[in-house]
């Protein structure tokens, strides 16, 4: 996928920079302009300590004025299309895609990605690939972006779609 990206930003490169690490150590060499985390990469973080950690790193780089852009996965997506649609992609590459609620009260969920039938050949042991997130809701995320105190946080509704809510912060 950072292959993809780079390849679409080749014309920016000398403006953009992609990172490929874990956002839990996010490190971050120098300031930036902004920063954009999409594909919902932040219910990853499932601690409210680890988020703000986050949050933390961010605020180190950003200048005053600065935006954090990003989406999240929300409670609705189980109760919507989302589910059914991200069935049939990932079924049109031939690999089977499973959602559950680990924790429907905590939000906690699990995607898992398998190849079906003997294609294990082809990935070995990574034929079974799991993802434990967690899908913040708006009240959270605003009472975690209080605590840490850098960032002014904004509810974008006109980029909502039934699966995911978009946010921005801005480093005050």
């Amino acid at each position: 996928m950072l292959r993809a990206a780079q390849e679409k930003l080749a014309p920016w490169s000398d403006r953009v920079e992609l990172l490929n690490q874990d956002m839990r150590n996010l490190r971050l060499s120098e300031a930036c302009d902004g920063a954009i985390c999409l594909s919902f990469s932040l219910c990853y973080l499932t601690e409210d300590s680890e988020f703000v950690t986050v949050i933390d790193r961010l605020a180190n780089v950003l200048p005053r004025g600065s935006p954090f852009l990003f989406d999240m996965l929300n409670a609705r997506a189980p109760d919507s299309d989302w589910i059914a649609e991200e069935s049939a992609r990932w079924a049109n590459r031939g690999i089977d895609w499973k959602f559950h609620w680990l924790d429907r009260e905590k939000l906690k969920y699990c995607i898992q990605y398998r190849l079906p039938g003997d294609n294990k050949a082809i990935m070995k042991e990574q034929a079974k690939e799991v993802h434990v997130g967690r899908a913040y809701t708006s009240r959270e995320l605003h009472d975690l972006f209080d605590i840490q105190g850098s960032f002014v946080l904004e509810d974008l509704p006109s980029l909502r779609t039934p699966s995911l809510d978009y946010y921005i912060a801005r480093r005050n």
